[in-house]
């Protein structure tokens, strides 16, 4: 085996125990404090897209072998190796909707070990139109978890890096995005970058390439 293949092995294992054996115990384990759960990520995008993650999880499992992520990961691992963290990063709420307890969940980036700041790390090929709404939604919520005001989103591409300071949800946020799931979450781009679009009965994209 080569050095290019070892080192791949070894990421691929790594992200897939992180992004879908772990936190899909974690789920199993939260399952006990509520009726429902939600991981951060989830409320963050497109509700059709949850319910297809749960009908075709071998898809989800392939998304980890797509090059972007790969090098996200290895940007996130090296910025965490380079600020340092100091605490638990998974962290989790119990809500109340519609009657129903709901536990919101999360794994948080960085906490900073000498201010405890909460920080989001995002990697882009370009800064062009950032930032992007749906990152400063995940880390709002994230602060919204661990009860700070403010955190700060760092993003990182070829073009610069740039931080960005982001306030926490608020609890009547979180309850709406329960309440009111979107399909899609963000119109101008979630269909276009979905693995599951092909499949969707609810796809915009469809409609653009015509």
């Amino acid at each position: 085996m080569s050095v290019a293949e070892d080192f791949l092995t070894g990421i691929f294992i790594d992200m897939d125990y992180k992004y879908n054996i772990e936190r899909e115990k974690w789920r199993e384990e939260l399952k006990k404090f509520g009726e429902e759960v939600y991981f951060v990520h989830e409320l963050c995008e497109c509700a059709e897209k949850r319910r297809m993650r749960e009908r075709f999880p071998e898809i989800a499992r392939a998304s980890i072998y797509n090059p972007r992520f790969v090098v996200g990961w290895l940007i996130e691992e090296a910025v965490r190796a380079r600020i340092g963290n100091s605490e638990e990063r998974r962290v989790y709420k119990i809500v109340e909707v519609g009657g129903k307890k709901v536990v919101i969940a999360g794994n948080i980036d960085i906490i900073k070990p000498e201010n405890k700041k909460v920080i989001e790390v995002k990697y882009l090929t370009g800064l062009y139109g950032t930032p992007h709404e749906h990152h400063k939604l995940q880390l709002s919520l994230y602060l919204w978890l661990k009860n700070e005001e403010k955190g700060e989103l760092l993003e990182i591409s070829p073009e610069g890096v740039i931080g960005i300071e982001v306030e926490s949800a608020k609890d009547e946020d979180v309850i709406e995005l329960i309440k009111n799931p979107k399909i899609p979450m963000w119109p101008d781009f979630e269909c276009r970058l979905c693995a599951y679009e092909p499949w969707c009965p609810y796809s915009t994209a469809r409609e653009k390439r015509k």
